[in-house]
C-alpha cells in the first residue's frame, strides 16, 4: 500500500532535524561548523534529496495513471 508520500515527508523531516541537531551542538563559529560538518553533509544531503524526489515522483505518477490522466505509470519522459 502506497502511503502517498506521507511516510517520505516524516522520514526527510526527522532527517532533517538530525543534521540541524548536529550543527547545533558543535560551539563554534559559523565557519568552523561548516568545515567540520561540510564533508560528510554534502554526500548526505544529496542523497537526502535525490531520495525524496524520487520518493514523491513515483507515487505521484502511480496516482495519475490511477485516475486516468496517463496511459502508463512511468513513461521516458518522466525520468529524472
Amino acid at each position: 500500500m502506497d502511503s502517498l508520500g506521507i511516510l517520505t515527508f516524516f522520514d526527510l523531516t526527522l532527517d532533517g532535524l538530525t543534521i540541524g541537531h548536529k550543527f547545533s551542538c558543535i560551539k563554534t563559529n559559523f565557519i568552523e561548523k561548516f568545515l567540520y560538518t561540510n564533508p560528510h553533509d554534502t554526500f548526505e544531503i544529496s542523497a537526502i534529496i535525490i531520495a525524496g524526489a524520487a520518493s514523491f515522483k513515483i507515487p505521484y505518477e502511480i496516482v495519475c495513471y490511477l485516475a486516468g490522466k496517463k496511459e502508463q505509470p512511468l513513461m521516458k519522459e518522466d525520468r529524472m
